[in-house]
């Protein structure tokens, strides 16, 4: 189910004041007659609930991810996208582009463990 989905579902329960909505759904009718509204309404209510979703590997999916992965089947968060990594250094969960691999350890690490890591080294 994707998150297009699940707002629908959402607009569909809570919109059922008058007979039309409960025939074609709320969704479908705000979405044809004012779609600029229902965009809005599907972005503030992405805002919303991004926090509080998890991917099924358990990482939190933020609001960064959930646009991202709106129009999937699965939600999924940065590190099963292929869009971001655990740093093995401090294990905070960091962009792709925010990262450097290290290919004799075989380790990620963010920017701030590098930059520590060259500190440290500088220091001995």
């Amino acid at each position: 189910m994707t998150y297009g989905d699940l707002y629908d579902e959402m607009l569909n329960e809570c919109i059922k004041t008058c007979p039309t909505c409960e025939r074609y759904g709320g969704a479908r009718i705000l979405k044809e007659l004012d779609p600029i509204a229902y965009r809005c309404g599907f972005s503030d209510w992405l805002d919303s609930v991004a926090n509080s979703m998890m991917c099924k590997c358990g990482n939190d999916v933020g609001p960064d991810i959930v646009y991202d992965s709106g129009k999937e089947d699965e939600v999924k968060c940065a590190v099963c996208k292929g869009l971001a990594v655990e740093c093995d250094g401090c294990h905070e969960i960091t962009a792709m582009d925010n990262a450097t691999w290290l290919q004799d350890e075989e380790i990620h690490l963010c920017l701030e463990c590098v930059k520590e890591r060259k500190e440290d080294e500088e220091d001995e």
